[in-house]
């Protein structure tokens, strides 16, 4: 299941890819640096980061809400947007009403693997999602007014 699963989703990420390069060119000076992010101290200690085509992978190192929080204060610190999809919400929707039987056969604990792994979308393919009219669960990190006050936006851009 996990093999069919990570299939889907690396053609998922192909199509993105060449969408991107088709037909939604956007320069946007919001977006945060991906490279900056990898290296930056604080997000270190909370992720694994990973190359992805979409833009980077990031495993939390341990509680994904505190994870979640530095990426907040990374967006806080820049000034700058984040554009966060999770494996685990990407994966629900692709197996709507899937999680029952999968349960049943011994394959829940490797979605539970995915709880803690996102993909950090480069800005520009986040908005070309949003321009195709892509329904996916994407989480909008924008920098908060007040520092501590979570601005992030959940929904399907």
């Amino acid at each position: 299941m996990k093999q069919i699963i990570i299939g889907i989703l690396m053609a998922f990420i192909c199509q993105l890819s060449y969408a991107h390069q088709t037909k939604c060119n956007c320069n946007n000076n919001h977006f945060c640096s991906l490279p900056a992010l990898q290296t930056d101290k604080q997000l270190l200690e909370q992720f694994h980061f990973y190359k992805d085509p979409a833009g980077v992978a990031a495993e939390a190192k341990g509680n994904l809400k505190d994870a979640e929080q530095s990426l907040q204060n990374y967006a806080n610190k820049h000034g700058c947007e984040l554009y966060t999809l999770s494996m685990f919400s990407l994966a629900q929707g692709l197996l709507k009403g899937s999680f029952a039987d999968i349960d049943k056969q011994g394959g829940g604990s490797e979605m539970q693997g995915m709880e803690k792994k996102l993909i950090i979308l480069e800005g520009d393919k986040a908005v070309c999602i949003k321009k195709l009219g892509l329904k996916l669960p994407i989480n909008i990190i924008t920098p908060s007014s007040k520092n501590g006050h979570n601005s992030s936006k959940k929904g399907h851009k």
